[in-house]
């Protein structure tokens, strides 16, 4: 016998009590072992884009996940479709998409139960389960009439609040697709004489359940039928995952977790329907003084008897919502607890807007929730000492983390526990309702059948009713079915209604639930071969009523054999439903991300905030949303000695002080919280983003294949052929506009724009001090593949290469960027890191971690370290020519790209020596914060209004004049970091140009400069103004780009182009084509389509190139657009711009925000940084004598030169501040 991963129970003896005792039944978790009946969730492949920009930079259901009551197959429902990849966010999703991030669809709505045994249909696949004979089973209802009694039995401890908190759950938990009985079905099974329809007008979802002839009740009204619609499955609305041949499986409309969905709703659409989207509100209507859910447009179908417009009937994020009174009751509750959270939040934090209140105050709420029902109710259930022992509960103390989540558990709703084990509560619902007063004396009672779906009385009789439901006793947990549920569920206007143990049973053959027998043995207990080998946990009585209906053991109904166990001692089931139940609230825990005590999360509470949220009760919430004034502080259970009235104002409540967020004027250095709804969106050290879903071969990270599923060309043979040597460039370079052309300095102020936002991680050699190697020695030809490093990439070159054949090399290292498959799994797409923060903010000068920070300052006066020289800190004991320290690890590549850290360098010391003569009682920590803040100010004025329009002219200043949106992530997309922004290298000249005072012109190698930053201690002011003078290269990729960058001592190089190409690749860029479509143009098809963006000619050479139009790397594509006069092709301007676009959008610290968390005051010191110029970081910063007016621009001539002296002058008074 197979003994379950979570359960084993110790052999039983025949049962001579109605109660077991505690040391007969023993529950063991091994967490070191994955479930057996784990599957993981399998889905369709989809290809689009990744939502890395949404619709008007705003993320309107970004999953694209199809909500309930979507139109689709099968009575309007469809599948959910999880996404490939997922954002870590810092809160869930309305849809349950990406709480795991391993496997996105693991708990979403529209997505299908999970099963701890296979199912038993009566044809293997969907039918409803049959006797091992293969007749049918017994009639359900005859089974609810004979087995299961109807005796008025109060329990002893409990209150109805217990068993209206158990229904709660439930609905949060689950809501199967289709074949609700609360409401009228628009599908009919029965007659209106009470008959079966016949077979050719029956519907095929039809399970209707037989009435016996001499039924007790619907014998007198002469019905034999109760109309059953089946629940949906994964085939009948066609989900992609489905296998032909393999069984069905149902589908829930909710999300699995406790999530509170059905306060908030399963969907991005539905949501946005109950908010108010002000101060964090959902939306209510006041009436009475008090606040009440949103009225339902739909009134008349979904309550019973509302005929008017006006008639109460209320929306919620679950449809249920109307259902019963104490149901109802709960969910206003739970309503208009959020809306006080929100109000407290919003109160104690002014600065939030509105999303982020809503989301802190869902999130409370959410903890309160799950704490309530792990801790205070579950235990009843279930027993303390198995919850303890199982991993479901814990001793804690105060403040302490449970961080057991693991993504390898399934936290998806167990059909039996949905269909079988949860029902089984059903036994504890009250007929009768009793209305209290606030002293607890009756003032009426309702006949539960009477107010289903009509919470009309709910408005009237609210204070009662829920003082009634914390005071009267719940059915005991027995095998009795109140009559009211029994004989008159949904009975709307008639004299019967239906019989909701007869619907259970008759799911249970539906979802096509394993037997009784079946799970007993799962759970380690003794498989029957008789009906005798029940006695040991059934009563003889009821095992002689199941050997009168049921053929075989094996033929007993889970729902029906686990009611009749006597329960275990301290819970209130038997071992076989103790056993699913265990089971799924073990893993609705573990499985969930979000679960509130895990610490391993950024979006945990604090230590402090989680024990307050310890502190939440029942009690504590009735008392919160209702006027009742005295309550038991033990809600769950009845008035007692030591359970007494209590005031309300006694009970503790949660300290919404702890939530007092202190505003820090001051980015952090590695970007975090600087969008408080991702707080790691843009952070240093975190995945790009992506513009297109990645395209691997396999979906995981080997480089792509062309659509044949052959290599694609040679990154090297595909520049000789494009890009050596030819004329593609001259008839664009005859286009442009010479009289405004940008200048060496604008050229190399892009790399430390790509620099301050992006930095690949390359994948190391931890065991070779040389690294990874891909070429044989001297780089004759690539390694063979088994002994090649499973990180290369190399460029292979070709023997008749026009230049490398020369020096014999076959082979140029290159090793592919560091990855991550998300999460630390391998089943996802891997995503490659960025080690630099995502927005503009000068890292390269203050770096991305506390580390380098701390290293690059003085801690005195707010100043940075400097050399002797003045140039940039130095490297200890370093004796190379390229040893210079900034924020950013490549500042020694060249002295042309070091010169520009350094002008930041003293430009910061210099600032902050005026501010400390400004505010001598400024200490350190103040000086150096105030100073980066004006300078990274400045360098964003640079950028969007200088920079950008030297390359993209002067109109990009408005286009990317975006307002703040707190739903842009501020993060670099793979595509932006790995090809467009690299466009720049088209621009590099074969020389840099040397400038003295006297204008005396030197030239200089580019690939003499790498790594020979040292020359900035002789040739600083030279190289400046060369930078001016120089315009950038128009004639396509330079030699030194494509051949000589990083040579060695023969003097040949790397091939930078082929090296962008093949990052492209080892990125999982997908094709060329799909980039167009991004752009908004219309699909591409085949290479003619190509003509609006490249030449006809160039386009035959693709063809020759390139087997499929579906295979064209993303940066040989944009690099042959036809750029129609202007400096940079429609894709990677398109793509740069929008870069830039979102990197402004989804700063909340952006420098010309008014309204941003600490802004420059608008009318002085917002006017001073305007007015800075990258003339005057030049000017003030060096010895040269004179800039170019616009100093980005190339100057034509003496007289478009402003001397420095002449320039604005700047004021920093404006950032005096007084002492007192």
């Amino acid at each position: 016998m197979k003994v379950p991963f979570l359960l084993l129970v110790a052999t039983l003896g025949t049962v001579h009590s109605t109660t077991l005792g505690e040391s007969s039944y023993s529950i063991i978790h091994d967490r070191g072992v994955r479930s057996y009946f784990s599957t993981p969730f399998s889905h369709g492949k989809t290809r689009g884009y990744a939502g890395f920009y949404g619709q008007s930079f705003a993320q309107s259901n970004p999953f694209g996940v199809a909500g309930p009551g979507s139109a689709g197959i099968g009575g309007g429902k469809t599948c959910g479709v999880p996404p490939t990849n997922c954002v870590r966010s810092r809160y869930r999703t309305f849809n349950g998409v990406c709480n795991n991030l391993v496997n996105p669809g693991w708990g979403m709505a529209a997505g299908s139960y999970s099963r701890l045994l296979s199912p038993k249909y009566g044809d293997g696949v969907s039918s409803p389960t049959t006797s091992v004979t293969g007749e049918d089973l017994p009639s359900a209802r005859v089974i609810s009439v004979d087995v299961f009694g109807e005796r008025d039995v109060p329990d002893p401890k409990y209150t109805l609040l217990n068993m209206q908190w158990g229904q709660i759950m439930t609905h949060d938990m689950s809501l199967q697709f289709g074949g609700s009985q609360a409401q009228k079905h628009a599908t009919s099974c029965c007659t209106d004489q009470g008959r079966i329809m016949e077979q050719r007008s029956l519907h095929s979802t039809c399970y209707p359940i037989i009435v016996p002839p001499h039924d007790p009740v619907y014998n007198d009204f002469d019905s034999h039928c109760m109309s059953f619609v089946r629940t949906l499955t994964d085939r009948d609305v066609g989900c992609p995952h489905v296998q032909f041949g393999a069984p069905a499986e149902q589908l829930t409309e909710v999300t699995a977790f406790l999530d509170l969905s059905l306060v908030y709703a399963n969907s991005d659409q539905m949501n946005a329907q109950l908010r108010t989207f002000s101060g964090g509100r959902m939306i209510t209507e006041q009436r009475h003084g008090r606040e009440w859910p949103p009225h339902n447009p739909n009134a008349s179908t979904v309550c019973t008897m509302a005929t008017g417009i006006n008639d109460v009937c209320y929306l919620a994020g679950d449809v249920r919502v109307n259902q019963n009174p104490g149901l109802t009751s709960l969910q206003v509750m739970l309503l208009t607890e959020h809306n006080q959270i929100a109000d407290a939040l919003a109160s104690i934090n002014p600065h939030w807007d509105d999303e982020r209140v809503f989301q802190e105050a869902r999130r409370i709420n959410g903890a309160q929730f799950q704490h309530i029902s792990y801790y205070e109710w579950l235990p009843i259930f279930l027993g303390q000492k198995n919850m303890r022992n199982n991993g479901l509960i814990y001793e804690t103390t105060p403040g302490s983390y449970v961080n057991d989540y693991d993504s390898s558990i399934d936290p998806r709703v167990i059909n039996s526990f949905a269909t079988a084990a949860f029902r089984y509560f059903h036994t504890q619902i009250e007929g009768r309702l009793d209305l209290l007063s606030e002293h607890r004396a009756r003032t009426s009672s309702l006949r539960l059948s009477d107010w289903l779906n009509r919470p009309v009385i709910v408005e009237a009789e609210f204070d009662n009713l829920c003082r009634g439901m914390v005071t009267q006793p719940e059915e005991d947990t027995d095998d009795n079915i109140d009559t009211e549920i029994k004989h008159y569920l949904f009975r709307l206007d008639n004299p019967i209604g239906q019989d909701l143990k007869a619907i259970d049973i008759q799911r249970n053959r539906d979802h096509g639930l394993a037997s009784y027998n079946d799970f007993r043995e799962f759970c380690g207990l003794k498989r029957a071969t008789t009906f005798e080998d029940f006695l040991d946990l059934i009563s003889p009585r009821h095992v002689e009523k199941l050997r009168a209906h049921y053929t075989s053991p094996e033929d007993v109904d889970l729902t029906v054999g686990a009611a009749l166990e006597a329960h275990v001692a301290g819970a209130l089931a038997g071992p076989t439903f103790l056993c699913i139940l265990t089971e799924q609230f073990f893993r609705t825990r573990v499985g969930d991300r979000f679960f509130y005590e895990n610490g391993n999360i950024d979006s945990a509470f604090t230590r402090e905030q989680l024990q307050s949220i310890r502190t939440s009760t029942a009690a504590r919430l009735v008392c919160d949303n209702t006027n009742i004034h005295y309550i038991q502080p033990r809600a769950f259970e009845r008035i007692h000695l030591g359970n007494e009235l209590q005031p309300c104002a006694s009970l503790p409540r949660i300290d919404f002080n702890l939530w007092k967020e202190e505003v820090i004027p001051y980015r952090a250095i590695d970007g975090v919280c600087n969008n408080l709804n991702y707080p790691n969106a843009g952070r240093a050290v975190t995945t790009f983003a992506r513009i297109t879903l990645p395209t691997y071969d396999h979906d995981i990270d080997i480089v792509r294949k062309g659509s044949d599923y052959r290599s694609l060309p040679l990154a090297r043979n595909l520049v000789v052929y494009f890009f050596y040597n030819t004329s593609i460039y001259d008839t664009y370079a005859e286009q442009l506009n010479y009289e405004r052309m940008p200048n060496m300095a604008a050229l190399i102020f892009s790399q430390v724009v790509a620099h301050d936002i992006t930095q690949k991680l390359i994948t190391q050699n931890p065991y070779s001090e040389k690294g990874i190697q891909c070429c044989a020695r001297r780089n004759l030809r690539v390694l063979p593949e088994d002994e090649l490093n499973s990180a290369c990439i190399p460029i292979e070159i070709s023997p008749r290469d026009p230049i490398y054949q020369r020096y014999s090399v076959g082979c140029i290292d290159v090793i592919r960027s560091e990855t991550i498959s998300p999460y630390g799994k391998t089943l996802s797409a891997a995503q490659q890191m960025n080690r630099a923060t995502a927005i503009p903010d000068l890292s390269v000068v203050y770096g991305s971690t506390k580390v380098d920070s701390d290293g690059m300052r003085t801690f005195s006066g707010g100043r940075l370290q400097m050399s002797s020289d003045d140039i940039l800190p130095e490297t200890p004991n370093c004796t190379s020519n390229a040893c210079y320290r900034s924020g950013d690890s490549r500042a020694n590549q060249t002295p042309f790209l070091a010169i520009w850290y350094s002008l930041f360098f003293r430009h910061h010391n210099r600032v902050a020596r005026i501010l400390a003569t400004l505010n001598s009682h400024w200490d350190d920590e103040k000086l150096f914060q105030e100073t980066r803040r004006i300078l990274i100010a400045q360098y964003q004025h640079i950028l969007y209004h200088e920079f950008l329009p030297a390359f993209f002219g002067n109109d990009v200043i408005s286009s990317l004049n975006v307002p703040y949106s707190p739903h842009i992530q501020p993060t670099t997309a793979n595509e932006f970091a790995g090809s467009a922004f690299r466009v720049f290298h088209l621009f590099l000249p074969n020389r840099f140009v040397f400038a003295d005072a006297r204008d005396n012109i030197e030239t200089i190698l580019l690939s003499d400069t790498v790594f020979n930053s040292r020359m900035l201690q002789t040739r600083y002011d030279e190289i400046l103004r060369g930078y001016v003078k120089q315009r950038i290269n128009t004639q396509g990729y330079s030699d030194e780009v494509l051949h000589r960058i990083f040579k060695n001592k023969d003097g040949i190089g790397i091939d930078l182009l082929s090296m962008d190409i093949l990052r492209g690749r080892d990125h999982g860029f997908s094709p060329y084509v799909k980039y167009l479509e991004f752009c908004g143009y219309n699909k591409i098809n085949d290479f003619d389509d190509l003509g609006k963006f490249i030449d006809f000619k160039i386009i035959e050479k693709l063809k020759k190139s390139y087997r499929s139009v579906f295979d064209i790397d993303l940066m040989v594509g944009a690099l042959l657009e036809n750029t129609h006069g202007e400096l940079i092709g429609p894709t990677f301007k398109h793509i740069i711009l929008e870069q830039l676009k979102r990197l402004r959008a989804g700063d909340r610290y952006f420098y010309d925000r008014t309204d941003g968390v600490y802004p420059f005051t608008a009318g002085h010191q917002l006017n001073e940084i305007r007015k800075y110029t990258i003339g005057h970081l030049l000017c003030e910063n060096s010895n040269i004598e004179a800039v170019p007016r616009s100093a980005f621009i190339t100057p034509r001539s003496d007289s478009d030169f402003i001397r420095c002296s002449d320039l604005p002058r700047l004021e920093y008074s404006p950032w005096r501040v007084s002492r007192y």
